[in-house]
């Protein structure tokens, strides 16, 4: 009767056991399928998950990824949010963060470059937040066109120089940032947000044409780095 109660145990342990290295296998695989990438902004960001249907909380599934909504604070407490989402998640996937339309100032040369300098200042905190501290791979999005209304040649400056510089910034940390180009899908020729993107001739929010262009490419920039 022992040996036979023994037997049981046995057997029970070793189904147990295979039971549970399946159960990780299958979870492993599962999760190697979709990467989760936080999606860090503000009122664009929104709107853009507005766009794929989410109301901010439910995560969007497209593909083998996963888009979790985070808001972030204006500047100067913008890396502050970011800091703050990081630590207090139990799993920290890849981060997508970006700066506002709002956050990028033209006006004269004095203004244009006082700005810049400040917005690299963000890209450089804002990197060692998610990559020195937390390890995580960071997607940057660039500068954000506005309405023709609102631009001015030092604005159009300072967006090119600031792409410019995020380009080289992303050239000296490969494999740790990356550069989503949405300056180059929803601007026109002359640099202004293309009036058929946006939400009004005076609100430099994409419409729901500008997200879909967005979406165009957004994808297929993952699947070619992730």
């Amino acid at each position: 009767m022992g040996k036979k109660l023994l037997l049981l145990i046995l057997v029970l342990l070793a189904l147990n056991g295979s039971g549970t290295v399946a159960a990780k296998a299958q979870t492993g695989t599962e999760g190697a399928k979709r990467k989760q990438i936080w999606m860090m902004g503000r009122s664009v960001m929104a709107g853009w998950f507005a766009h794929m249907g989410s109301d901010g909380i439910r995560p969007v599934k497209r593909g083998r990824f996963v888009f979790t909504y985070k808001a972030i604070a204006p500047p100067p407490k913008i890396v502050n949010s970011v800091r703050k989402h990081l630590a207090a998640a139990e799993r920290r996937p890849m981060v997508f963060f970006k700066l506002c339309f709002v956050d990028f100032e033209g006006g004269t040369q004095e203004d244009a470059q006082a700005n810049l300098t400040r917005n690299k200042t963000y890209i450089r905190r804002a990197y060692r937040v998610v990559v020195t501290t937390y390890h995580k791979r960071l997607i940057i999005g660039n500068a954000l066109p506005k309405v023709a209304g609102e631009t001015d040649t030092w604005l159009v400056w300072n967006h090119q120089q600031y792409n410019a510089w995020l380009n080289g910034f992303a050239a000296g940390h490969p494999g740790q940032v990356y550069i989503f180009s949405m300056y180059d899908v929803l601007r026109d020729g002359s640099g202004n947000l293309r009036a058929d993107y946006a939400t009004s001739a005076s609100d430099s929010h994409p419409n729901d044409a500008g997200y879909s262009a967005l979406d165009a490419v957004y994808l297929p920039f993952l699947r070619s780095n992730f």
